[in-house]
């Protein structure tokens, strides 16, 4: 049989309304993130990868808001900005 490249969508996944946060500033905490988001609506949960050996900033993290249309709002304008120094993706 051929290989051919079919994808099956799964219908049963949902967008989400986490973001991931990467390249997230050395010093960055919780709050840093939570007030730059806050403007886009509610959110549920902000994680911010941490070293279990000192406890610094890991570079990257998670928001998750109440709604995907929050959540793809601040992704469309949040991508690029700079936040505590550092340019978030």
């Amino acid at each position: 049989m051929e290989n051919s490249n079919i994808v099956v969508m799964d219908h049963s996944v949902k967008p989400s309304q986490t973001l991931f946060l990467g390249d997230l500033s050395r010093l960055c905490d919780e709050k840093d993130v939570m007030d730059a988001f806050k403007q886009f609506g509610e959110i549920v949960n902000v994680r911010i990868m941490r070293s279990k050996k000192d406890g610094q900033c890991l570079g990257y993290g998670f928001i998750s808001f109440t709604s995907l249309y929050q959540a793809i709002r601040a992704k469309e304008e949040m991508n690029g900005k700079v936040l505590v120094g550092r340019q978030l993706r």
